[in-house]
């Protein structure tokens, strides 16, 4: 609980509102609640609609690493992503294959590049490292449904039950399980990620 209002507090004091902080906070569980005060602070500063469906997504979510990265974006998407180049935000705010995967994989990249950085979750440096990543893609208008995303190219070999990939909302289900082992293979694998692999190896 103290977690939460210490969350929506720093998103205020971050913004410059002054919105207050209702009692309803208070009780824990009332999520939609919680998810709709902060976007109150937020949404002079995030216009983009489908944004605000991909963040109230991860906020009201039953998995610390989905609110995490929810609260992550929602606090440096102004001066992370603002100024994004095109193929970069077509991959974050689109439609396509590219899109789902990004911010499915993206939950557990971000955690796994928070722990090589030793980092809190409203630091900003694992996202500009995703924000690279998004920008791998060929562009929607290039690659339509096609996955493009770096190291990720070999899903369009697969067919999945459902039109895209998301994660289900049992944190211990398959779909999980799947997204934190890529999001591992990724860092091992994908160039932009070298500095990561390079800072986690030991000193002689």
């Amino acid at each position: 609980m103290r977690a939460i209002i210490n969350i929506y507090n720093h998103l205020k004091e971050k913004i410059g509102q002054e919105d207050e902080v209702s009692a309803t906070l208070k009780e824990w569980g009332v999520n939609d609640y919680l998810v709709d005060s902060i976007f109150s602070v937020l949404r002079e500063k995030i216009t983009h609609p489908r944004l605000f469906g991909h963040i109230r997504k991860l906020l009201t979510a039953e998995n610390q690493y989905e609110i995490a990265f929810g609260i992550a974006i929602a606090i440096n998407w102004d001066v992370v992503f603002s100024r994004g180049e095109t193929k970069c935000m077509e991959t974050i705010l689109g439609e396509g294959e590219n899109t789902y995967w990004w911010w499915t994989v993206g939950v557990y990249l971000f955690d796994e590049l928070r722990k090589q950085f030793e980092s809190k979750i409203t630091d900003a440096k694992p996202l500009y490292l995703l924000k690279e990543w998004a920008a791998t893609t060929e562009g929607y208008s290039a690659s339509g449904e096609k996955i493009s995303l770096a190291g990720l190219q070999r899903y369009n070999l697969l067919v999945f039950n459902e039109p895209y990939f998301t994660l289900g909302k049992n944190p211990t289900g398959q779909s999980h399980i799947l997204a934190r082992e890529e999001a591992s293979r990724l860092i091992r694998k994908v160039d932009i990620f070298a500095q990561v692999r390079k800072q986690a190896q030991p000193e002689a």
